[in-house]
């Protein structure tokens, strides 16, 4: 019984690493590679301050986002490797 809870641990802590990485590359994709090339388009069609404070609104909400679901996967992958330990006693 408990070599299967280990193994059911073990599953979890292995798809919270997968959604972990998903976050995060998601996170680094948006917040820098769209980002900036969405700066760069809405900064050569006008200087105005209200487009490039909507540039940032735009951009900024995706980014705390997908910060806030790395950070949740984390906090589960964190709690996943404790109950491992638990069971490993």
């Amino acid at each position: 019984m408990k070599e299967s809870r280990e193994l059911a641990l073990l599953r979890k802590r292995d798809g919270l690493r997968k959604r972990r990485q998903l976050w995060v590359a998601g996170t680094v994709i948006w917040g820098i590679v769209v980002g900036w090339v969405l700066f760069g388009v809405v900064n050569s069609f006008s200087g105005d301050v209200d487009v490039r404070l909507t540039w940032l609104l735009t951009w900024l909400l995706p980014v705390l986002i997908f910060g806030a679901g790395t950070l949740v996967t984390q906090a589960a992958l964190r709690r996943c490797d404790r109950e491992l330990l638990h069971e490993a006693e």
